[in-house]
């Protein structure tokens, strides 16, 4: 029988970008994606009485209890295998819980998925449980924020409740525990966006870089560490519009568009390829950075050619070509974000110069390394770190 543990346990997992093959993926080629150094943390503690105590930065601070009684309808209908799935008949439940309770309540979903998680996790367990939750990662800008909320949740209540152990040195669970977590964490992500690809919670578990293609997934574990800016346009975008774009354009002209598409896939095997042999140590840092320098530019022509650019875009990789430093747009288009990549040896007033023009002109920045650790049990600590960020 797993152990309950009797002290806090934080977790964490970190949200991502997509280096290459945005929009290309969904017409089957590869796709490239990267965790980040933001993160999401949870803390799970024991609270005296039964009581089930939450408090998210979607609820403005305020924390919100529900006794054991209250959840019972719902523990008893909560699946309690290892790997389990959510059937529709539970996620209702849990939503008409909320609903009736909470109405004005936003981010609804975020709770539902949280809900159906513990329940299942804790199974028969009724002993009072509270769960902290702080990010880094900005909501809606397409770092996988959801992914990270849920990987750091559900690592923590994993550990918690026994059934993740063994962790190593670092806090990163061990392979087989990992792919507990990814399932899990993607079953939380069904809740809350439906038919997601896989890619962010297989970020937020695993870290390092992710390719995707036609549903499979690869890890490359312990890239190099490298830098990006990732630019927040703060302009809104419809993500269903953009991708039915792209599919009309390639059904219609499949002569034109395909070559394009073909080139970004193209672009994404490439890169991985390069990565791959820079972890073996066949090929130098500086291999990896002259591909990414290559091919940042050339992939955000061709998404533009996609018809998924958009003028604040183009406008941050004219500043920042300015620098001497390739940008391109990352995720959807259409507004959103870009990155920028910043070679090693770069500049520091550089990079402070190109901040300082891409925060004159209205926009966010962040500034980070890709490639790092995923989802950790953070061991020596029982509380959750600052999360002010530089």
């Amino acid at each position: 029988m797993s152990s309950i543990s009797t002290s806090p346990v934080v977790a964490s997992a970190p949200a991502k970008t997509i280096l290459f093959g945005e929009h290309v993926v969904v017409l089957g080629r590869t796709a490239v994606a990267a965790s980040i150094n933001l993160r999401t943390y949870a803390k799970i503690s024991p609270r005296d009485g039964d009581g089930f105590q939450v408090t998210l930065p979607t609820t403005s601070g305020e924390t919100l209890v529900w006794s054991q009684e209250d959840l019972s309808p719902l523990r008893k209908i909560s699946p309690k295998e290892a790997l389990p799935t959510f059937s529709p008949s539970y996620l209702s439940a849990i939503e008409s819980f909320l609903s009736s309770r909470h109405p004005s309540l936003l981010y609804q979903q975020s709770l539902s998925a949280l809900i159906a998680v513990y329940l299942s996790i804790s199974a028969d367990c009724t002993s009072g449980v509270s769960v902290e939750v702080q990010s880094q990662v900005p909501i809606a800008v397409g770092m996988g924020s959801s992914a990270a909320y849920n990987t750091a949740i559900i690592t923590a209540l994993l550990a918690f409740f026994g059934k993740v152990n063994g962790v190593g040195e670092e806090g990163v669970p061990s392979q087989e525990h990992q792919s507990l977590i990814n399932h899990w964490s993607f079953q939380a992500e069904k809740i809350m966006h439906g038919t997601p690809s896989g890619i962010d919670n297989s970020a937020a578990t695993f870290g390092g870089v992710i390719s995707y293609t036609k549903g499979e997934i690869d890890h490359i574990d312990s890239i190099p560490p490298l830098r990006v800016i990732i630019t927040n346009t703060k302009v809104s975008r419809n993500t269903k519009l953009l991708v039915q774009g792209v599919g009309n354009l390639a059904s219609s002209h499949p002569t034109v568009v395909t070559p394009i598409l073909d080139s970004v896939h193209e672009i994404s095997r490439s890169i991985l390829e390069t990565f791959r042999r820079c972890v073996g140590g066949e090929v130098a840092l500086e291999v990896v950075e002259g591909e990414l320098q290559t091919f940042f530019p050339i992939n955000h022509f061709l998404l533009n050619a996609l018809g998924v650019g958009h003028p604040d875009l183009d406008n941050i990789a004219k500043i920042s070509s300015s620098l001497s430093l390739p940008s391109k747009l990352t995720g959807a288009g259409g507004g959103g974000c870009a990155l920028t990549f910043v070679p090693s040896g770069t500049e520091e007033d550089t990079v402070e110069q190109l901040k300082g023009l891409l925060k004159d002109a209205g926009y966010d920045c962040y500034d980070v390394q890709i490639g790092g650790k995923g989802a950790c049990v953070h061991l020596s600590t029982l509380s959750i770190p600052d999360m002010t960020l530089s």
